[in-house]
């Protein structure tokens, strides 16, 4: 399924997430800031499955200094331009899946 994940009202990140949204981590680091899973919907545009918004944890918050998993290591280093589908190791490179941010209708 595909996730915007919301931090705040700062940004807005993306994501194909293939396991149940409850399996998504509730706590992230981003941008040197911890963020905790404050709520989730369903996207009435249709542009994505879920939106998952996220609140910046105040200094006075047990989880405000807590170990957590990094966007990156969560999202991994993915350029933006980069295929993301793996058609490039097989002998139709050309050919992206419609998921694939180098896909193009033919």
């Amino acid at each position: 399924m595909r996730l915007k994940v919301k931090f705040g009202l700062i940004d807005d990140r993306e994501i194909y997430w293939y396991r149940p949204v409850e399996d998504f981590p509730h706590l992230i680091k981003f941008l040197g800031r911890n963020y905790e899973w404050f709520m989730y919907d369903t996207d009435k545009t249709g542009a994505v499955d879920m939106i998952l918004i996220y609140s910046e944890l105040p200094s006075y918050d047990p989880n405000y200094n807590v170990d957590c998993l990094t966007w990156k290591e969560i999202a991994g280093d993915i350029n933006r331009n980069e295929c993301e589908c793996g058609a490039k190791f097989t002998s139709f490179s050309w050919a992206h899946m419609f998921y694939c941010t180098k896909w193009t209708k033919w």
